[in-house]
Order: structure tokens, then C-alpha cells, then sequence
């Protein structure tokens, strides 16, 4: 006879259950008002909420210690972040004729093409480190 009281293990799978599916909604009705798939959609979703957390992690070790985790300093990071989570979005906007999950290779325009993603992004990380490590005598 097993004397184990698990009576909140169904509760607790019906919590998880509820969330998931919040969070699965969340996301698609955010894909869907962009005009985006669910797994684009999901990757620019969590782009943002990882650049925010970062945002976040350098506000707090800002009243920590006087080092490059700050705000300014995670800044570059969290909009590289932002940007390489709207690249599948990029994609499929700027695609010329259809576009079907599971394509890999396709027509785009200029500004989502691989070459602009690349360079945009680099632009992002070494200016925004560039203007952070420039004015570090300013903070």
C-alpha cells in the first residue's frame, strides 16, 4: 500500500496545462497581427522579452557595481538580441512570391536579405560598443 499523499501533482499538471496554452494564444495572436507564422512569431516574441530581461539585468547590476553591465552598456546586446529575432519576421515579409514553411532558400528583398541582416547587425554591435566604450568616462 503506498501511503504518498500526490494530490497536488494533477493540480499542478492542470496549472502548467493552462499556461502553455496562454502562452501558445499569446503567441499566436501576436503572429497573427503581424502577419507572421507561429514560429516566427514566437522567435521575434522571445527576442523581445530576452532583450528585455537583458535591459533588465543591466539596470540591476547598475546599483551593483560600476562595470559594463549597465543599462548602457547591455543596450547594444539587447538590440542585437531584438534584431536577430526579427530576422525570420524580415524573411517573410520581404519574400517575392509565396512562401511556405519549410523554405529555405527564396527570393527576397534588399532589406532582408542575409547580406543587410549580417551588416545591420554589425553595425549594431560595434557602434553601440563603440559609442558605450567612448563615453565610459561619462557615466
Amino acid at each position: 500500500m503506498n501511503n504518498r499523499r500526490d494530490d497536488a501533482a494533477p493540480l499542478v499538471l492542470g496549472v502548467i496545462a493552462i499556461v502553455a496554452f496562454l502562452v501558445g494564444m499569446m503567441v499566436w495572436k501576436f503572429s497573427e497581427a503581424l502577419g507572421l507564422d507561429f514560429a516566427a512569431g514566437g522567435k521575434l516574441l522571445m527576442s523581445i522579452v530576452f532583450a528585455i530581461a537583458l535591459l533588465g539585468l543591466g539596470w540591476w547590476q547598475e546599483s551593483q557595481n560600476d562595470g559594463i553591465l549597465t543599462i548602457k552598456g547591455m543596450a547594444p546586446a539587447a538590440l542585437a538580441v531584438a534584431w536577430l529575432g526579427l530576422w525570420p519576421a524580415l524573411q517573410q515579409w520581404g519574400s517575392i512570391g509565396p512562401m511556405f514553411h519549410g523554405m529555405d532558400a527564396q527570393e527576397v528583398e534588399w532589406w532582408a536579405n542575409g547580406l543587410t541582416r549580417w551588416l545591420v547587425l554589425l553595425a549594431i554591435l560595434l557602434g553601440g560598443y563603440y559609442y558605450v566604450f567612448s563615453s565610459r568616462n561619462s557615466w
